[in-house]
């Protein structure tokens, strides 16, 4: 792992910066870019033909505008968690209405807002599922109306599938005393007495791999690593919810690990009614 102990990290990189910070990597010499999210599809796609020797992988979902075989695609599919998180607000809500913000309908979007609707669908498939897409992932304000426009429809359970922006989701929800549920990482630090639990992506299995598989000059075209293989799982209940619900949830996460459910990849369309 030698050739590896140099690592860069640029963090906080504005769309209208991914090129030229991926140069500047390829400058320094670094063997493997990774593009942490669908921006870098543009860029990686761009630079990949013009440095054969340097991998390219964006985190993000096919299609790639590239057909260079050193720009790939991994992905950490927590559609899986949030199927659960969908369980779990199957259970919660008394409304019999959930909401789901984010930024953009896009792949990796639809792969964890499928698998939310699917998993409160598992318990009760009468339940109304309204999804807004605020155009922007970063602006609290648009998230903040989108909560309100929902919570003024009687949704009384949000997953919130932006960050930075999601922020403004959590604000509404916790003023109208409602449930609601992160995405990415454990989100409850935001607003820990709504947050009621999180459907986290782990990075570092897939990454990894890729890793290893450059070392052996065996790397695919795209990887997806889900919660039955460690880049996944939904992250704690943190007090917030029954005991009784927990057992529930977490009995069907044994299910997904064992194989006796599974959560199917759903990101080519947003899945609008039960199946």
């Amino acid at each position: 792992m030698s050739s590896f102990a140099t690592i860069g990290i640029a963090d906080s990189v504005a769309d209208a910066d991914y090129t030229s910070v991926a140069q500047q990597f390829v400058n320094q010499g670094y063997n493997i870019i990774f593009g942490q999210g669908f921006e870098a599809i543009g860029p990686f796609s761009q630079l990949a033909p013009k440095y054969p020797n340097t991998l390219f992988a964006c985190a993000c979902l096919p299609p790639l505008n590239s057909n260079s075989s050193n720009f790939i695609y991994y992905y950490a599919d927590n559609s899986g968690a949030a199927y659960l998180g969908g369980v779990l607000a199957a259970y919660l809500t008394k409304t019999n209405h959930l909401g789901f913000i984010s930024g953009l309908g896009i792949p990796a979007v639809w792969a964890y807002e499928n698998g939310f609707r699917l998993g409160a669908w598992s318990v009760n498939k009468s339940i109304q599922i309204s999804s807004v897409f605020t155009q922007d992932f970063n602006d609290p304000s648009k998230a903040f109306q989108a909560a309100s426009g929902l919570v003024q429809q009687g949704v009384d359970f949000i997953y919130v599938g932006e960050s930075p922006g999601g922020t403004g989701a959590y604000q509404e929800a916790s003023q109208a005393h409602i449930y609601a549920m992160g995405n990415e990482f454990d989100q409850n630090s935001l607003a820990n007495q709504t947050i009621v639990t999180s459907a986290v992506a782990i990075w570092y299995p897939v990454m990894h791999q890729i890793v290893v598989d450059y070392q052996n000059h065996s790397w695919k075209s795209g990887y997806v690593c889900g919660i039955r293989q460690g880049c996944a799982d939904i992250a704690s209940f943190h007090g917030l919810v029954p005991s009784s619900l927990v057992t529930k949830v977490m009995g069907v996460r044994q299910g997904i690990l064992n194989g006796t459910i599974t959560v199917p990849l759903i990101d080519d369309h947003e899945v609008t009614s039960p199946p």
